[in-house]
């Protein structure tokens, strides 16, 4: 029982070691924030401040990204737009966005390199006031128009005018446009930008167009050195974003719907028209005691208020009698309607704009099988079967009357997977109980729901776009979540089981309304009406941001569940074969080569689970805009040389033939050497990983100059095993492997995340990487960065690098490290390099240590970040800050598990000489030790 005692000792030992040397830990560097004004026009969608200060829209969001990036803190300036441009000019704010671009203001002001958008200029009319014809502009002539002073925009309305002979009237505004104005008819047209979400108001008449920019004072060119560069970082990071920024707030426009005088004058000759749909699919539509509910109902609402058309609704049982109806041409329209071009192409309908979209889901049992489905499940009238055939073709679909139907013909494995939407996923979870192992996942595409017409309807379709297009789709969405919920109610036992989490959100939810409601009572006992309207509108802010955070929160929690489902097995199986080799090692103590193998083993599992969590971290820094590059001059000779020695191991030890070949010149280039290694060496030793003994790789690389410019290629060609065509089409996406390859596993295993990785740092080192492969016949990876060249320093690398080899080390080193395994395995590797090693236990022993010792009697301090008392930072300031020759010049090297460049530049600040992550490697630190004794003189 002891020695079993003392085993598990050692195991969970290992394992914790293994684990602790490869997480990361944390560390933020503070930093001062410099202050800048920035003006803020009042425009809903661009920017808006509610009655709670809240602030909203395109340019607030895109102000705040580059803050971020740029290390400001904004200081705000409310104004009208031609007031904020005085300020602008006499220097009383700094920044203005959303200005266009004009030789004379160039003159005033500083533009950014890149434009903040593109934005279109318009003549807004009032929908209802019929004397204005958008088809006729000289209906325009003698009408006042609204303009911001001075703005670019009236400018254009001026030359328009003046262009098509219309004579035009203007109300100029130096501060906020007053848009009742226009709705209360005190003037005939408002000039605006496309990027602007009004009330009873449409675009009636374009009269420009022109990209914006952000726009800085002219004696500020350090600010706008500084938006440049973070701008540039912004956009090669999301090079979208622009447009995610405009259709996130401008695709809802509140708009009515305005038809064109030949649209009118058909639909007054043609004002009925029959809709057919389905009467049991809530909450798109249903039959509730004969009257129609669900979102068609609002939707035909506002279609009959707004063009006129007068619509029958009939009901039907199933889609295919609705959709018989629609090709006898019983009906003009049916709905819901589950778009897709080419299916309603091979039906010969038409299909009108998209009302909403609704995300699509599996429920499955056992293991995923990547949407290679041969049979599935979907409720009955759920869509049609001949629909959901385009996205699973291969499978054969079988449509069941109730969800529990279908997940019973899961269970018992008479389908793959039950096929359905997110709208379902209250009654699907609500039975879940009942089948143990089942699993809902969503297949990350959507289906968009729709009307679909008869062809010869045109006229018809065009008026109901015209009001799918004035919907507003948060009200919709809103109406659908509430509606669906309603459907698929859960039982609060059912609740409590499957959401305890939600408990408390749930309890702070009845607390609010407990209070709202007691307020409420208040205000009507004081009869104070104005009170209780405020009181209505905080409950509803108050509803309306519990839901988003519910919905956020929901939307986490699945994201940590697909992150945790697709890397835990590959964590599993290095950390499994540790534990199993280190159990292994007990039993093979007396056996000295035996031993020596399980002791291999733990060495290659714990390093393969380190590359593991090191792909983490890289993808978390990439994706979070947190990975920088790093370039110095790098010796494409010298690359070739240290490249060759990593590889021909692994190609050797694998019995797999190696041949480098260099196409290029004994160049030296500007890159990030540490990241251009990761690139090559994931893509060899992928090459390598993936040919079977006695296959060949073959790696074609080298430098080319072009003008200023060096060309960096690498090719590398295998006879491996390939990959399949379905695969290909996700190979650069995150988490991905080419299961349909049955030979993967048996050679390697792996995360996933190499090649995104790879894919990412090429695109940041401004190259591009290309990759051809067919499964069983091997791979070629091309990859090209362009480089800056830079003067030859080869020889001084050599003389270096040959004093470093010769150079033995020896002397006294100060370890600071508060794990005592840590410690002991630095200490060990240390003393294996011929130096002696004094320990202490945090950073107040460290500079106390040093400071009693003699001057030079320590060579090198290898000091731990995270440490109590004193931590790795504060302690290396306190040596750096003594009195005495030595501590100006002793290495300090920083050893922390933490990763992150924020914690790098830390270090530097604190007077750190270089910084090494664990788990440390021998010879890194020989080479590191070497380098910085000899340049120390100490």
């Amino acid at each position: 029982m002891r020695m079993w005692g003392v085993k598990k000792f050692f195991i969970i030992g290992v394992v914790a070691q293994v684990l602790f040397m490869a997480m990361p830990s944390t560390a933020v560097a503070a930093g001062s924030e410099e202050i800048v004004r920035v003006g803020m026009f009042d425009s809903i969608g661009f920017s808006t401040v509610d009655e709670y200060g809240k602030r909203t829209g395109y340019g607030y969001d895109y102000i705040q990204e580059i803050a971020y990036r740029a290390g400001w803190k904004l200081e705000y300036v409310d104004g009208g737009f031609g007031n904020l441009m005085n300020k602008l000019e006499s220097g009383e704010i700094d920044i203005m966005m959303n200005v266009s671009k004009t030789p004379e203001r160039q003159e005033k002001f500083l533009f950014s390199d890149q434009p903040q958008g593109e934005e279109v200029y318009y003549i807004y009319v009032n929908s209802y006031d019929s004397t204005i014809n958008a088809d006729d502009i000289s209906s325009l002539n003698g009408a006042t128009i609204g303009c911001d002073a001075g703005s670019y925009t009236q400018e254009c309305v001026i030359n328009w005018a003046a262009d098509n002979g219309i004579e035009l009237n203007y109300k100029e505004y130096t501060d906020k446009k007053d848009w009742d104005d226009l709705t209360e008819g005190r003037i005939q047209g408002m000039a605006a930008t496309d990027m602007s979400l009004l009330r009873q108001a449409i675009p009636a008449f374009k009269v420009g167009a022109s990209d914006f920019y952000f726009a800085v004072n002219k004696d500020r060119p350090d600010l706008m050195e500084d938006l440049n560069a973070a701008h540039e970082a912004l956009l090669r990071q999301r090079p979208g974003y622009n447009g995610d920024l405009k259709y996130n707030y401008y695709r809802e426009k509140d708009e009515s719907a305005r038809l064109t005088s030949e649209e009118m004058a058909w639909i007054e000759e043609n004002p009925n028209v029959r809709i057919g749909f389905l009467n049991h699919y809530m909450p798109y539509c249903g039959l509730e005691d004969g009257k129609v509910i669900g979102i068609l109902a609002t939707i035909i609402e506002e279609v009959e208020e707004k063009t006129g058309l007068s619509c029958q609704l009939i009901p039907y049982d199933s889609i295919e009698d609705m959709t018989t109806a629609l090709e006898n041409k019983e009906v003009a329209a049916i709905y819901p309607w589950i778009m897709d071009y080419s299916y309603s192409e091979s039906k010969n309908y038409s299909q009108s704009f998209e009302i909403f979209s609704v995300p699509e889901l599996v429920v499955y049992k056992g293991d995923y099988k990547q949407d290679k489905f041969s049979k599935l499940a979907v409720l009955k009238n759920y869509a049609s079967p001949e629909r959901i055939q385009i996205e699973y073709p291969d499978a054969e679909i079988i449509e069941y009357d109730t969800i529990d139907a279908c997940l019973k013909a899961v269970d018992t494995g008479k389908v793959d997977a039950l096929f359905s939407n997110s709208y379902r996923l209250n009654a699907i979870s609500s039975n879940l109980s009942n089948y143990p192992g089942q699993t809902v996942v969503l297949t990350g595409k959507s289906h968009r729901v729709g009307f679909a017409f008869d062809r010869s309807q045109t006229q018809i379709l065009s008026a109901f776009n015209s009001v799918i297009l004035s919907l507003n789709l948060q009200d919709i969405n809103n109406f659908l979540v509430m509606d669906s919920q309603d459907q698929d109610a859960y039982r609060l036992g059912d609740f409590m089981r499957d959401y305890g989490w939600l408990i408390v959100s749930f309890i702070g939810l009845c607390a609010i309304v407990a209070v709202v409601l007691t307020y409420r009572k208040l205000v009507k006992e004081s009869e104070d009406k104005e009170a209780l309207a405020i009181a209505n509108k905080k409950l509803q802010a108050t509803k309306m941001e519990l839901s988003e955070a519910l919905s956020s929160s929901e939307k986490a929690n699945q994201s940590k569940v697909d992150f945790i489902s697709r890397i835990s097995h590959d964590i599993r199986t290095p950390l499994s074969a540790v534990w199993s080799m280190a159990e292994f090692a007990f039993d093979d103590i007396n056996e000295p080569e035996k031993l020596q193998k399980d002791l291999k083993q733990i060495q290659s599992s714990s390093a393969f689970l380190t590359s593991i969590l090191n792909d983490i971290l890289d993808v978390s820094k990439i994706d979070s805009g947190r990975i920088t590059l790093n370039p110095e001059p790098y010796n494409y000779g010298k690359y070739i040389e240290d490249f060759e020695g990593l590889v021909r191991a692994a190609a050797t030890e694998k019995k797999v033939e190696l041949d480098i070949v260099n196409v290029g010149e004994d160049l030296t280039v500007l890159i990030d050497p540490v990241r251009y290694r990761q690139i090559t060496l994931n893509v060899v030793m992928n090459a390598i990983s993936y040919t079977p003994a006695g296959g060949k790789v073959t790696i074609k690389t080298g430098v080319t100059a072009a003008g200023n410019n060096g060309h960096c290629k690498l090719v590398v060609e295998d006879t491996g095993i390939g990959m399949s065509q379905e695969y290909m089409s996700h190979l650069f996406e995150p988490f991905r492997q080419d299961d349909v390859n049955p030979e993967r596993r048996k050679l390697a295993g792996g995360t996933g995340l190499g090649l995104y990785i790879v894919k990412r740092l090429v695109g940041m080192m401004n190259g591009h990487i290309e990759i051809e492969s067919q499964m069983g016949k091997g791979t070629t990876v091309s990859i090209l960065i362009t480089a800056p060249l830079c003067k030859d320093d080869n020889a001084k690398e050599g003389f270096v690098a040959q004093i470093r080899r010769e150079f033995n080390l020896s002397g006294q080193i100060l370890l600071a490290e508060d794990n005592e395994i840590n410690a002991e395995i630095t200490a060990r590797l240390v003393e294996s390099l011929g130096c002696t090693v004094d320990h202490v236990w945090n950073g107040n022993d460290a500079v106390e240590k040093f400071k009693n010792a003699k001057e030079g009697y320590y060579k090198a301090i290898l000091m731990d970040i995270q440490m109590p008392l004193m931590n790795g930072y504060d302690a290396s300031l306190a040596i750096r800050a003594m009195d005495r020759e030595d501590a100006k010049h002793i290495p300090i090297i920083a050893m922390t598990a933490d990763a992150f460049d924020s914690a790098k530049a830390k270090a530097k600040e604190c007077g750190m000489d270089v910084y090494v992550t664990k788990p440390l490697n021998i010879e890194k630190v020989k080479s590191i030790l070497s380098e910085l004794i000899i340049n120390s003189g100490i």
